[in-house]
């Protein structure tokens, strides 16, 4: 209702009553404009807390509903007028004509409007419905709210008495009871279940039209989500139109801001575990409207072709977090493909036969006309890896390319790309405009597209730190009053990623430093008898460790231990290295080269320092003569190391949290 308000109307003031603590805190921390939070503590008067004792939770709430833009009223003596919301609506466009009718009347209500069985309902629910009421800060407003609260406090539940029922029934005498009461004309205004049957719906540019009037706004009532994907729209019968022109608007919009609450707490859920049919009316109503296609499935079918580890590289660990993430409210179909090994562009006759088995689910997919709603592929920059990305969106299709976002975790693709022959460039620029959209690691890798994907097509989204690697302000301190300057190398161990150019660096210092400083190597290698020779090679050196692969805890644990994260690297496809962001979160200064995008994520002097002598074209010496310099001048600036530490963590904790990633990757594909 929020983002639907904020869509339609320049200027308003919305204040929201918040009946928990989790709400107050999630909704104080989402700051939203032109918003006013109520805390319950501060709402809750002795009547109201009388109250609340005998009635269910539910009927508080209508209880509540007077008592709110009383209490508005009486704390803001700016305010000369007031329009209570239920929560479940929707705005489609703004409310100028509204309070247009209004003008010369202290109350505006609205009607039910039933399409059938008028009498019998009006007699149960009321004539008017609770669902936008607007009072004017005058003698017969300010009458009416106080009227309708001692009603309420008296007497509120989800039971026909008389002349009662809840909150709203006793809203059926208010044109006699008090003078200056509008029931709006508008039928554009309380569109609801119950009366969208009586009017012709559709859709002209944006707007939506009622028998030829537009459409304010619409009451989705008793509509829930439920597990699996499954939407109970409505206990009545709705129109194919009514959904497709209401209700798929809603729920798109819904979708959106669950998204955006999960910026704010990556655990919250939303839909509900039961639907709580408790009497058997409820159970007829369900299954009443199970019959009339009212219960519809709108979860999202995403097909996920992508690497899974092993083995362990930043683009399966993203990747796998991506589908785990889509997982909690999508259909996740995932069609893994292996590398098989830690070296890229090689051609492999078993990876082959991977990729073209995928080949043919697609094919079967298609034949089948199962419904894929988005497509999420992670692909490649070598030459084989393109061919294999190319033989996969032919597979797919025109239209299953439209719904396509490629993700790109790598470097060198726009070089590939250059010294590529014509036929590889005309199918690339074939297949690429078709998609939806790319999404790249940073600034640098944005024009690597250009040519064959429109730059408004291409989106930025930086990787992450798993959020139990963020260290504690207590265990930074400790860590930085080390004597010993603890330096680690965490990545797969590839002559290219430079770690033999550090373990040569550490060899060369001079012995004093030796002894204080301290090496880990941590990654694992591409076969065993590398890895066979490097152990050997450090066996020597007391100060030196070679952990293997490591995991969870133990990754947490030398990561957290350690003061200075080194990655010397000049791999061809080296993008962003998911390391620096983990080493950010553990507090640690970054020493790195400049490859592929680590200037997008580093900066000198701010989060470490750069080793210019490192690139494409390496001269060793001259590589390890810079990080014996660096290493001899972090020891010796052990104060400014901590600060750097600091600046560090708290930079991760800012731009480079897990659920951002997942949310801003979620968000390019349902756009």
């Amino acid at each position: 209702m929020y983002f639907s308000l904020l869509k339609h109307e320049t200027d308003f003031k919305l204040w929201i009553l918040c009946f928990d603590e989790y709400t107050h805190e999630l909704l104080s921390r989402m700051k939203l404009a032109s918003v006013t939070l109520v805390h319950l503590k501060d709402f809750e008067d002795k009547e109201l807390l009388k109250a609340k004792k005998t009635r269910k939770l539910f009927e508080y709430y209508w209880t509540c509903t007077p008592s709110l833009p009383l209490y508005i009223l009486k704390t803001q003596q700016n305010v000369d007028a007031i329009t209570y919301l239920d929560a479940d609506l929707y705005f489609f466009s703004n409310t100028d004509k509204i309070f247009s009718e209004c003008k010369a009347s202290s109350i505006l209500i609205t009607e039910h409007r039933y399409s059938y069985n008028r009498e019998k309902k009006e007699k149960v629910n009321g004539i008017y419905n609770v669902q936008y009421l607007t009072f004017k800060r005058d003698c017969s407003g300010i009458k009416a709210l106080k009227w309708w609260r001692e009603r309420c406090i008296e007497w509120c539940y989800y039971i026909p008495e008389g002349n009662k029922m809840g909150d709203q029934k006793y809203l059926d005498d208010w044109k006699t009871r008090f003078e200056g009461v509008c029931v709006s004309q508008n039928i554009g205004a309380g569109l609801a279940p119950w009366n969208i049957s009586r009017y012709k719906i559709r859709k002209k540019s944006e707007d939506v039209y009622v028998n030829g009037k537009k459409l304010i706004f619409y009451h989705f009532h008793s509509l829930n989500i439920l597990k699996k994907g499954y939407i109970y729209l409505s206990m009545y019968k709705l129109r194919k139109t009514d959904k497709t022109i209401i209700y798929e608007p809603y729920i798109k919009a819904l979708e959106e801001s669950f998204l955006f609450i999960r910026k704010y707490d990556r655990t919250f859920k939303y839909y509900f575990n039961e639907l709580g049919l408790t009497r058997l009316r409820e159970v007829y109503w369900f299954v009443k409207s199970f019959l009339n296609g009212n219960i519809k499935n709108y979860r999202k079918n995403i097909l996920c072709i992508v690497p899974c580890s092993p083995p362990v590289t930043g683009t399966s660990l993203a990747s796998e977090t991506v589908v785990n993430h889509l997982k909690v409210s999508r259909n996740v179909f995932l069609y893994p493909y292996q590398r098989g090994d830690l070296k890229s562009g090689i051609f492999s006759l078993k990876q082959m036969i991977k990729i073209l088995f995928i080949g043919m689910r697609i094919l079967i997919k298609r034949m089948n006309f199962s419904r894929i709603d988005q497509i999420y592929i992670a692909v490649s920059a070598s030459f084989w890896g393109n061919i294999r990305d190319i033989y996969l969106l032919l597979l797919l299709g025109k239209k299953n390319r439209n719904k396509t976002v490629i993700h790109l975790h790598v470097s060198y693709f726009d070089k590939y790309l250059k010294n590529a022959n014509i036929i590889i460039k005309y199918l690339n620029r074939y297949f690429l405009s078709d998609l939806k959209k790319a999404i790249v690691l940073g600034e640098t890798f944005l024009p690597v597209y250009k040519g064959y994907i429109s730059q408004e097509r291409v989106s930025i989204v930086k990787y992450f730190a798993e959020p139990e690697l963020f260290v504690s302000d207590l265990k930074l301190r400790r860590k930085y009053k080390n004597e010993v300057l603890k330096v680690l190398y965490l990545s797969n161990m590839m002559e290219d990623k430079g770690y033999n150019l550090l373990l040569n660096a550490y060899k060369r210092l001079p012995n004093i430093y030796r002894k204080k400083i301290r090496l880990d190597f941590a990654g694992e290698f591409g076969s065993t008898g590398k890895e066979n020779t490097f152990k050997q090679s450090i066996a020597k050196y007391r100060n030196v460790k070679y952990h293997g692969s490591v995991f969870s805890e133990k990754k947490r644990d030398i990561l957290w231990d350690s003061h200075v994260f080194c990655l010397p690297t000049y791999y061809r496809y080296e993008a962003q290295p998911i390391s620096i962001i983990e080493a950010y979160a553990a507090g640690c200064v970054v020493l790195a080269s400049r490859s592929g995008g680590i200037c997008d994520i580093m900066k000198e002097g701010v989060n470490g320092y750069f080793l210019e002598g490192i690139s494409g074209k390496l001269e060793s010496e001259k590589a390890i003569s810079e990080i014996i310099t660096n290493l001899i001048s972090i020891y010796n600036e052990k104060k400014k190391n901590e600060y750097i530490g600091r600046n560090n963590r708290k930079e991760a904790e800012k731009y480079y949290q897990k659920e951002r990633f997942c949310v801003e990757v979620e968000k390019a594909l349902m756009e």
